[in-house]
C-alpha cells in the first residue's frame, strides 16, 4: 500500500495506509542496519508538490515546511523577490483562502517588490514619460522595484553594444530603491500580474495532485 510520491538524494516522501505506518518504520530500522545509514521520520498532515525541488509541506503538529519557489523567508544569499507569492500559495493550499484576497489584504509594499541585478557588462535603464518626454535614468547594480498599473520600463543595456534586454517587458514598473510609506492603495500595484504568477505555479501542481491522490 506504500506509495512513493518523491525521491532525492537525502530522503524519501511516502504516502502510506495508517494501519501500516509501523510496517515501515521497521523497514526503514532494517534499512539502517544493512546500510549503518541513519534515517529520521517526519509526518505531514498535507503537502503540495511542484517537483522534487519545489514542495510545501504542513506537518502533522502545525509546523511548515517549504523548499524552492515555495520558501517564504528565503536565506539572504538567495533571491527574495516577490515574497507575497509563496505567501499567497501557503494560504492558498494550506488554508482555502483565494489568491487575489491574500494579495488584496497584505499591507507589506516589501513583499511585492523584485531585484534587478545586473553584472559589470550590463548597465540597468528606467524608461518614463514625463511631461510627455522619454526619458532615461541609469540604476545601480541592484535595483528594487514591483509591478505597477503606472510608472516607466526596465532594461538592462550592454556596455559593450546595442543590445538591450527588457525585463519583465509587457509590464510597467515602480523603482523603490528609497522607502516611501504609503497607504498601500496609493502605490498603485499591478495585482494581476502577481495573481498570474500565483495561478501558473497553482495550475503547474493541481493537475499533477490528481495523479497522485
Amino acid at each position: 500500500t506504500c506509495k512513493i510520491i518523491q525521491v532525492n538524494t537525502d530522503g524519501v516522501t511516502i504516502k502510506v495506509l495508517r494501519d501500516d505506518y509501523e510496517k515501515c518504520i521497521k523497514a526503514t530500522e532494517q534499512l539502517m542496519t544493512e546500510t549503518s545509514m541513519s534515517y529520521e521520520a517526519n509526518e505531514y498532515s498535507a503537502i503540495v508538490i511542484q517537483d522534487v525541488n519545489n514542495y510545501s509541506a504542513k506537518y502533522v503538529n502545525g509546523e511548515f515546511k517549504y523548499k524552492g519557489l515555495f520558501e517564504i523567508d528565503k536565506e539572504l544569499h538567495k533571491d527574495p523577490s516577490m515574497r507575497i507569492v509563496p505567501i499567497a500559495l501557503s494560504k492558498y493550499f494550506f488554508e482555502n483562502i483565494p489568491i487575489m484576497d491574500t494579495l488584496l489584504s497584505h499591507n507589506n509594499i516589501y513583499d511585492f517588490c523584485l531585484r534587478l541585478k545586473v553584472n559589470k557588462e550590463w548597465q540597468a535603464q528606467y524608461k518614463f514619460i514625463s511631461d510627455g518626454v522619454i526619458k532615461t535614468h541609469v540604476l545601480s547594480k541592484n535595483t528594487r522595484y514591483y509591478i505597477s498599473n503606472s510608472g516607466g520600463a526596465l532594461y538592462k543595456k550592454s556596455i559593450y553594444d546595442d543590445r538591450i534586454t527588457g525585463v519583465n517587458v509587457g509590464y510597467v514598473t515602480t523603482i523603490f530603491n528609497e522607502y516611501d510609506e504609503r497607504p498601500m492603495d496609493v502605490y498603485n500595484i499591478n495585482y494581476k500580474f502577481y495573481l498570474y504568477k500565483c495561478k501558473k505555479i497553482i495550475d503547474s501542481i493541481e493537475d499533477k495532485q490528481l495523479t497522485l491522490f
